[in-house]
């Protein structure tokens, strides 16, 4: 996923380095507990975290096509804060799932 993003963008793959796909996990994981498996779904369930004042994932490409229209940063400052609260929250339910595995809760 994150090559073909890349390549999207018109950047180069930064090679073999090896990434795990936290929301295929917690999807797997929490499929039969959970009645949506969006990222904020799973977010609030298993996190406790409710995202407020969040653009929309489905949002992001049109307000980056504004920004690369217009030259106005504006609309990139709403895309890093969604994408900022996306990585904590990857990586918060990877250490969630790792304290499963080893006997947590």
């Amino acid at each position: 996923y994150l090559a073909d993003r890349l390549g999207y963008y018109g950047h180069a793959s930064p090679g073999d380095i090896p990434h795990y796909d936290m929301l295929h996990f917690s999807r797997r994981r929490w499929k039969n507990q959970l009645p949506s498996l969006r990222l904020a779904a799973i977010e609030k369930a298993i996190l406790g975290i409710n995202r407020t004042n969040d653009i929309p994932g489905q949002m992001v490409p049109e307000f980056y096509a504004t920004y690369q229209q217009t030259g106005n940063c504006g609309p990139l400052v709403p895309i890093l804060e969604h994408n900022q609260q996306d990585v904590v929250s990857l990586a918060m339910l990877f250490f969630n799932l790792v304290g499963e595995s080893y006997g947590g809760s």
